[in-house]
């Protein structure tokens, strides 16, 4: 089990577990700002590992079906192929900040198995 500590308020706060800091975290307590280090692994930024803030997930957008440029919702005018619109696809796609799934980080639990 992986044991974390965390700085808050100049403290230094732990051992604690997996749950206990993604608690934190949902908690507010632990932001992307606060230094936590694994074991005795040197400090980082929480922002900087993988999975431990809550990932955008897919998001959706509207193309054109006569030339795949992005639409708004229909019905809508196309500004790439100047069509009136009933309907168009929709695609999703997903997030590319870092550490989301687009991105294909391992996540919170993979990284700590991994180190």
């Amino acid at each position: 089990m992986a044991e974390w500590y965390v700085k808050e308020k100049g403290k230094t706060v732990g051992p604690i577990t997996n749950a206990q800091l993604a608690e934190r975290v949902r908690s507010g307590a632990v932001t992307p700002e606060t230094p936590v280090s694994k074991g005795n692994s040197r400090w980082v930024r929480a922002g900087a590992v993988d999975g431990l803030f809550k990932e955008e997930g897919p998001s959706f957008h509207y193309v054109c079906p006569y030339c795949g440029h992005a639409v708004n919702p229909p019905p809508t005018r196309c500004d790439g192929c100047n069509r009136s619109l009933s309907s168009a696809f929709e695609k999703k796609t997903l997030s590319s900040a870092p550490g989301s799934a687009g991105n294909q980080k391992r996540g919170l639990f993979g990284w700590m198995r991994k180190r």
